[in-house]
């Protein structure tokens, strides 16, 4: 929800935003990626993704307590 460890990261509301679908498949939020059609086979269906260039993730998985950031190719 935006906070961590009892102080607010994110704006209130911003992280329902973001997990709510903004396309008509619903494999697309506010800025991510959403796994609640099965976009990435095997994964939680609560699975919320942002990518970027070179292979970076950073893939949120409320279900789990799970944060996993990727900073992909570097040099």
């Amino acid at each position: 929800g935006g906070v961590w460890e009892g102080r607010a990261v994110l704006p209130a509301g911003w992280v329902d935003l973001m997990r709510t679908p903004h396309t008509p498949d619903r494999t697309y939020g506010a800025h991510v990626w959403l796994n609640a059609a099965g976009r990435v086979p095997g994964a939680p269906p609560d699975l919320f993704m942002a990518t970027g260039n070179g292979g970076q993730v950073i893939a949120v998985v409320p279900s789990k307590d799970l944060v996993v950031v990727r900073l992909g190719r570097t040099g």
